[in-house]
């Protein structure tokens, strides 16, 4: 039996899973994943959301997404509210290949975090 996924404010794992899935709300990511031929924007925000998890926890996809329908303290903690079936999720991430996924996801964090200016330490 897997540990089940319980969001803590003071852990590392927990900052990234509440502020992550927030950024793909923002204007200028939806305008990233669009420039990829996504069609369903709406869909592919949700999936990239619940994959940004699954990372932040180091457990596979199916299992954060089990977590996340039978929580709702999981669910108002991530902001992830219309949590999508595993057949959905992983239909959609076959349509990527590797070096699409890493391209976007890289894009999108290099729009999020801006230039760095000299002097400047950021960690991702």
């Amino acid at each position: 039996m897997k540990t089940p996924l319980v969001p803590a404010e003071d852990d590392l794992r927990g900052v990234l899973a509440r502020n992550v899935p927030g950024i793909f709300e923002q204007r200028e990511v939806r305008k990233i994943a669009s420039k990829f031929g996504i069609k369903l924007l709406d869909r592919t925000i949700k999936v990239l959301k619940i994959v940004i998890i699954s990372m932040c926890y180091g457990t596979n996809i199916t299992f954060v997404i089990s977590e996340l329908k039978a929580k709702a303290s999981l669910r108002e903690f991530t902001g992830v509210y219309n949590v999508l079936d595993a057949k959905e999720v992983y239909r959609l991430l076959s349509g990527f290949t590797v070096e699409q996924f890493v391209d976007m996801v890289l894009r999108i964090v290099n729009t999020v975090c801006g230039k760095r200016k000299s002097g400047k330490i950021m960690i991702i």
